[in-house]
């Protein structure tokens, strides 16, 4: 559990690569992002069902998922089927820093430019390499 915010990626993503010079800029001002989960709006969930969903060749870059590590987030959340592709070097990064991965994601459209509670519950397996996930994002009611 904690606090997320959405990065609208849908521009550099169609160009196969989210690259840290595309992501910086998205930054707001002055944002600690210590203990944060970093999601990623690519528009891929409008393909889920569709083999272009899980064949496309796009990808996190390996400097953003440094730049993430090195600013102390708790996971990472995206709209595709991956974070990355083989052979998985940011899947390797961020789990070697014990940092989650959310994949398959939707509706984080509706989150752009919000700060959510996001809830991310598990099923409890064993000798698994991962887990299906009930992801909640909570947004304040004005």
């Amino acid at each position: 559990m904690g606090n997320a915010l959405t990065f609208d990626v849908t521009e550099p993503w169609r160009k196969g690569l989210v690259r840290l010079k595309d992501f910086l800029p998205l930054l707001p001002p002055r944002k600690d992002l210590q203990g944060y989960f970093i999601l990623f709006h690519t528009g891929s969930d409008s393909l889920f069902g569709s083999e272009a969903y899980y064949t496309q060749e796009s990808a996190l870059s390996e400097e953003v998922a440094s730049f993430l590590v090195e600013r102390g987030i708790k996971g990472v959340g995206i709209d595709t089927a991956s974070v990355d592709t083989y052979p998985f070097p940011v899947h390797r990064l961020l789990l070697g820093n014990e940092i989650l991965i959310c994949e398959g994601l939707t509706n984080l459209k509706k989150l752009l430019k919000k700060e959510a509670f996001l809830t991310v519950l598990p099923l409890k397996l064993q000798g698994c390499s991962g887990s299906p996930l009930r992801v909640f994002a909570f947004i304040e009611a004005f």
